[in-house]
Protein backbone atom coordinates (compact mmCIF):
# COMPACT_ATOMS: atom_id res chain seq x y z
CA UNK A 1 0.00 0.00 0.00
CA UNK A 2 1.48 3.38 -0.89
CA UNK A 3 1.02 5.96 1.70
CA UNK A 4 -0.53 9.34 1.41
CA UNK A 5 1.53 12.07 -0.28
CA UNK A 6 -0.05 14.85 0.93
CA UNK A 7 0.57 14.19 4.91
CA UNK A 8 3.61 16.03 4.07
CA UNK A 9 1.96 19.62 2.63
CA UNK A 10 0.98 20.90 6.12
CA UNK A 11 4.80 20.24 7.15
CA UNK A 12 6.29 21.92 3.67
CA UNK A 13 3.74 24.69 4.29
CA UNK A 14 4.38 25.29 7.95
CA UNK A 15 8.38 24.86 6.94
CA UNK A 16 8.18 27.79 4.32
CA UNK A 17 5.09 30.18 6.22
CA UNK A 18 2.46 28.98 3.61
CA UNK A 19 -1.15 29.35 4.59
CA UNK A 20 -2.39 26.01 4.18
CA UNK A 21 -6.41 23.80 5.06
CA UNK A 22 -7.24 20.22 5.57
CA UNK A 23 -10.43 19.97 4.96
CA UNK A 24 -12.96 16.95 6.37
CA UNK A 25 -12.21 14.78 2.64
CA UNK A 26 -8.77 14.95 3.01
CA UNK A 27 -8.33 17.52 0.39
CA UNK A 28 -5.38 19.67 1.47
CA UNK A 29 -4.71 23.54 0.41
CA UNK A 30 -1.75 24.77 -0.12
CA UNK A 31 -1.60 29.27 -0.57
CA UNK A 32 1.86 29.31 -2.59
CA UNK A 33 3.56 32.89 -3.04
CA UNK A 34 4.90 33.26 -6.73
CA UNK A 35 6.35 35.95 -8.63
CA UNK A 36 2.86 37.30 -9.95
CA UNK A 37 -0.10 36.18 -7.08
CA UNK A 38 -0.83 33.89 -4.16
CA UNK A 39 -1.74 30.26 -5.95
CA UNK A 40 -3.54 28.27 -4.44
CA UNK A 41 -2.86 24.30 -5.13
CA UNK A 42 -5.21 21.42 -4.33
CA UNK A 43 -3.99 18.09 -3.32
CA UNK A 44 -5.89 15.05 -2.27
CA UNK A 45 -5.09 11.23 -2.85
CA UNK A 46 -7.55 8.87 -4.12
CA UNK A 47 -6.20 5.90 -2.23
CA UNK A 48 -8.73 3.47 -3.90
CA UNK A 49 -6.43 4.03 -7.23
CA UNK A 50 -3.15 4.96 -5.67
CA UNK A 51 -3.74 8.64 -7.61
CA UNK A 52 -2.61 12.09 -6.21
CA UNK A 53 -4.76 14.67 -7.99
CA UNK A 54 -3.64 18.10 -7.98
CA UNK A 55 -5.58 21.29 -8.59
CA UNK A 56 -4.88 24.74 -9.18
CA UNK A 57 -7.38 27.30 -10.50
CA UNK A 58 -6.62 31.20 -11.79
CA UNK A 59 -10.03 33.07 -11.26
CA UNK A 60 -11.48 35.54 -14.24
CA UNK A 61 -14.18 37.05 -14.99
CA UNK A 62 -16.48 34.95 -17.31
CA UNK A 63 -15.21 34.81 -20.42
CA UNK A 64 -17.08 36.43 -23.74
CA UNK A 65 -18.36 33.80 -26.60
CA UNK A 66 -16.00 35.56 -28.92
CA UNK A 67 -12.49 34.85 -26.42
CA UNK A 68 -13.53 30.95 -25.98
CA UNK A 69 -11.87 29.50 -29.14
CA UNK A 70 -8.90 31.81 -28.60
CA UNK A 71 -8.65 30.77 -25.26
CA UNK A 72 -9.05 27.48 -25.91
CA UNK A 73 -6.13 27.65 -28.41
CA UNK A 74 -3.86 29.52 -26.09
CA UNK A 75 -4.25 27.22 -23.17
CA UNK A 76 -3.50 24.08 -26.40
CA UNK A 77 -0.47 26.35 -26.71
CA UNK A 78 0.78 26.56 -23.31
CA UNK A 79 -0.40 22.81 -22.70
CA UNK A 80 1.52 21.49 -25.33
CA UNK A 81 5.27 23.43 -23.91
CA UNK A 82 4.64 21.25 -20.65
CA UNK A 83 5.35 18.02 -19.34
CA UNK A 84 3.45 18.40 -16.38
CA UNK A 85 -0.04 18.63 -15.63
CA UNK A 86 -2.47 20.84 -18.20
CA UNK A 87 -4.97 23.96 -18.28
CA UNK A 88 -8.19 23.96 -19.42
CA UNK A 89 -11.16 26.49 -18.99
CA UNK A 90 -13.92 25.94 -16.74
CA UNK A 91 -17.16 27.79 -16.95
CA UNK A 92 -18.45 29.50 -13.44
CA UNK A 93 -21.38 30.84 -12.31
CA UNK A 94 -22.08 34.46 -10.84
CA UNK A 95 -19.65 36.15 -13.63
CA UNK A 96 -16.43 34.35 -12.59
CA UNK A 97 -15.03 31.62 -14.82
CA UNK A 98 -11.77 29.88 -13.95
CA UNK A 99 -8.77 28.60 -15.59
CA UNK A 100 -7.53 25.33 -13.77
CA UNK A 101 -4.42 23.60 -14.17
CA UNK A 102 -4.76 20.11 -13.17
CA UNK A 103 -2.65 17.11 -12.51
CA UNK A 104 -3.40 13.61 -11.33
CA UNK A 105 -0.50 11.52 -10.63
CA UNK A 106 -0.82 7.70 -10.69
CA UNK A 107 1.51 6.75 -7.58
CA UNK A 108 4.29 4.29 -8.56
CA UNK A 109 6.63 4.63 -5.63
CA UNK A 110 5.73 3.07 -2.19
CA UNK A 111 5.99 6.58 -0.18
CA UNK A 112 6.41 10.00 -1.53
CA UNK A 113 9.16 11.63 1.05
CA UNK A 114 8.83 15.76 1.99
CA UNK A 115 11.45 16.59 -0.70
CA UNK A 116 9.85 15.33 -3.43
CA UNK A 117 6.84 16.59 -2.55
CA UNK A 118 8.32 19.74 -2.12
CA UNK A 119 9.58 20.05 -5.68
CA UNK A 120 6.23 19.13 -7.08
CA UNK A 121 4.75 22.24 -5.37
CA UNK A 122 8.27 24.24 -6.43
CA UNK A 123 7.34 23.25 -10.09
CA UNK A 124 3.79 23.94 -9.89
CA UNK A 125 4.61 27.63 -8.65
CA UNK A 126 7.19 27.24 -11.59
CA UNK A 127 4.39 26.51 -14.07
CA UNK A 128 2.31 29.09 -12.72
CA UNK A 129 4.98 32.31 -12.59
CA UNK A 130 5.84 31.21 -16.73
CA UNK A 131 2.56 31.02 -17.99
CA UNK A 132 0.01 33.43 -15.19
CA UNK A 133 1.59 36.69 -17.72
CA UNK A 134 0.48 35.24 -20.94
CA UNK A 135 -2.92 34.02 -19.79
CA UNK A 136 -4.01 37.17 -17.84
CA UNK A 137 -2.61 39.26 -20.66
CA UNK A 138 -4.79 37.69 -22.61
CA UNK A 139 -7.87 37.75 -20.52
CA UNK A 140 -7.14 41.91 -19.62
CA UNK A 141 -7.34 42.58 -23.65
CA UNK A 142 -9.67 44.83 -24.95
CA UNK A 143 -11.83 43.44 -27.89
CA UNK A 144 -13.10 45.20 -30.59
CA UNK A 145 -16.96 46.04 -30.06
CA UNK A 146 -19.22 47.11 -33.48
CA UNK A 147 -23.03 48.44 -33.14
CA UNK A 148 -25.29 46.66 -35.05
CA UNK A 149 -28.27 47.98 -36.64
CA UNK A 150 -30.49 48.04 -33.57
CA UNK A 151 -27.77 49.49 -31.30
CA UNK A 152 -26.61 46.44 -29.87
CA UNK A 153 -22.76 45.99 -29.33
CA UNK A 154 -21.68 42.69 -30.47
CA UNK A 155 -18.00 41.58 -29.79
CA UNK A 156 -16.26 41.42 -33.10
CA UNK A 157 -12.19 41.13 -32.84
CA UNK A 158 -9.25 40.60 -30.50
CA UNK A 159 -6.90 43.18 -29.83
CA UNK A 160 -4.50 40.38 -28.44
CA UNK A 161 -4.16 36.49 -29.91
CA UNK A 162 -3.19 32.81 -27.98
CA UNK A 163 0.11 33.98 -30.05
CA UNK A 164 0.73 37.15 -28.99
CA UNK A 165 0.21 36.50 -25.73
CA UNK A 166 2.51 33.81 -25.69
CA UNK A 167 5.07 36.35 -27.26
CA UNK A 168 3.88 38.69 -24.53
CA UNK A 169 6.27 36.13 -22.36
CA UNK A 170 8.65 34.69 -24.54
CA UNK A 171 10.44 37.81 -25.20
CA UNK A 172 10.43 39.33 -21.48
CA UNK A 173 7.80 41.97 -22.52
CA UNK A 174 5.95 40.63 -19.41
CA UNK A 175 5.92 43.35 -16.35
CA UNK A 176 7.99 42.52 -13.88
CA UNK A 177 6.29 40.22 -10.44
CA UNK A 178 5.24 41.55 -7.71
CA UNK A 179 7.93 43.20 -5.11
Amino acid sequence: MIVDPTAHIPEIAELHGWEYEVEEDGQTNVNIPGNWNTYTVSFLWNEYEDMLIMRAAIPCVAIPDIFLSEASYLLNLINSTIIFGSFYHQDGNEGIDHIIWRYDLVAQIEHASRERMEKVLTHICAIFDTYYPAIIHFLAQKVIVTPEADGKLVYTDLTVTAEDALQYIAHGDAPKGRA
